[in-house]
């Protein structure tokens, strides 16, 4: 196995994992799949069951609509289990946003997190799975703890550049506003 995958990341067994987007992306592309294929390949052997939520393949898809990038991530997205984005992970979404506004003093019709990082968020806060991602910033601490981490060093051009790879795991507790905290533990299970 490749040396850059980190040991903390080998020992993660059995859980469920929800994969962000931007790995599905790295999947096909030529500076990172290699790795990326290595990395969920290392995770699924270890047991750990791998998922998207269904706006990671809606995100993908929209992005890459020539035709054979349109048949290699539709074949990757039907390779891992479609998470539904239900009305409760658009609640729990809903109620991240709200609770991200207040603590990065940002306005309601600004916000300071995407949709979309809000719904993949909430997707797998809802079922308490972890998160890969290489976007740490779009799932901001203390809200998501980093539980284990590895990197690929790839070049570009003329230099070498160093993509990390993160797990993260939610952690509702941080929530200060208890009407938000309330919320969150009607949805979250």
């Amino acid at each position: 196995m490749d040396e850059r995958i980190k040991e903390d990341v080998k020992l993660v067994i059995n859980s469920d994992i929800l994969i962000d987007s931007c790995v599905l992306i790295y999947c096909g592309d030529n500076k990172h799949k290699d790795f990326s294929k290595k990395l969920l390949r290392l995770l699924a052997n270890n047991g750990n069951k791998l998922a998207i939520s269904e706006f990671s393949g809606f995100e993908v898809i929209k992005n890459y609509q020539n035709k054979d990038n349109f048949d290699y991530y539709l074949n990757l997205i039907n390779f891992v289990e479609n998470r539904e984005v239900t009305r409760g992970i658009l609640i729990i979404a809903a109620t991240l946003h709200k609770h991200y506004n207040k603590r990065y003093n940002a306005h309601d019709n600004e916000g300071c997190m995407q949709a979309g990082d809000l719904i993949i968020g909430a997707t797998s806060a809802e079922k308490q799975t972890l998160l890969l991602t290489s976007d740490v910033e779009d799932f901001p601490e203390p809200s998501w703890k980093i539980i284990a981490q590895t990197y690929n060093v790839y070049n570009d051009g003329r230099k070498k550049k160093i993509l990390n790879y993160y797990l993260l795991k939610f952690d509702a507790s941080v929530v200060q506003e208890s009407d938000l905290r309330e919320r969150l533990k009607l949805y979250i299970n």
